[in-house]
C-alpha cells in the first residue's frame, strides 16, 4: 500500500484492520511484529560536518559560484579569498548542520541557498575595497544590482518552482529556514563591510 497517504481515512483503517480509537490488541500488534518487524526506519550513515559541506559541491550551480571564487582569488587577494571562504564555509555548517541532524531533507537546500545568498553578499561588498557600500551608493551601479537581485530571483525560482525543484534537487524551505540562510549571508557581508570600516579608522590614525 505505497499511496496510503492519498487514501481516505476509512480505506486505511479497514485495509489495516484496526480501530482508530482502541487500535491494536495486544496479540494481533505482537502477531504483526513477528511477521513485520519493528515500525522504524532504518538508519542511514553519518555524515561528517565537513563531507556535509563538500557533499554540496556536486551541484552544478555551486560548482559555478566555486569557479568563479576561484577567479576573484586568482584576481585578488588569495588571503582575503580564504578567510572569506572559511567564514562562509562557517555560515554553511551553521545553517545546515542542524537540520541535517534533525534528519530534515531541506538541510541540502538550505545550504545551496546559504551559498547563492552569501555570494550575491559577498559581490556587493566587494564593490570597494575601501568603501563601504552605503557611502559608495547602493544604486551606483545599476545593472549589478539588477543582476544580484535576478540571482535572488532565480535561486527562489530553484527552491519554490516544482519544474525547477527535480533539475535541481531541492525542496521547498520554510519560511524561518529560508530567513537564517538570509541571515547567515547577512553576516557575511557585515563582516566584510565592517572590515572596510576598521582599516579605514586603522588608515586614520596611521596619518595622524
Amino acid at each position: 500500500m505505497g499511496d496510503w497517504h492519498r487514501r481516505e481515512i476509512a480505506d486505511v483503517v479497514r485495509e489495516l484492520r484496526t480501530d482508530p480509537g482502541a487500535g491494536l490488541t495486544g496479540a494481533e500488534a505482537a502477531a504483526r511484529l513477528r511477521s513485520g518487524g519493528p515500525n522504524e526506519l532504518p538508519e542511514g550513515p553519518s555524515l561528517r560536518p565537513g563531507r556535509i559541506f563538500l557533499s554540496q559541491f556536486a551541484s552544478t550551480m555551486v560548482a559555478v559560484l566555486l569557479g568563479a571564487a576561484v577567479v576573484s582569488a586568482l584576481l585578488g587577494d588569495v588571503v582575503d579569498t580564504v578567510a572569506i571562504g572559511a567564514l562562509l564555509g562557517i555560515l554553511c555548517l551553521a545553517v545546515a548542520l542542524p537540520l541535517h541532524r534533525a534528519e530534515d531533507p531541506s538541510w541540502r537546500t538550505a545550504l545551496f541557498t546559504t551559498l547563492t545568498f552569501a555570494q550575491m553578499a559577498h559581490v556587493l561588498a566587494i564593490r570597494s575595497r575601501r568603501e563601504t557600500l552605503f557611502r559608495r551608493g547602493i544604486f551606483t551601479n545599476k545593472p549589478l544590482l539588477l543582476a544580484v537581485a535576478s540571482t535572488v530571483l532565480l535561486q527562489l525560482a530553484a527552491v519554490y518552482a516544482p519544474p525547477l525543484q527535480g533539475i535541481f534537487r531541492t525542496v521547498p524551505l520554510l519560511p524561518g529556514t529560508l530567513a537564517l540562510c538570509a541571515a547567515a549571508s547577512a553576516a557575511l557581508f557585515l563582516v566584510l563591510e565592517g572590515g572596510k570600516i576598521v582599516a579605514g579608522l586603522a588608515r586614520g590614525r596611521s596619518r595622524a
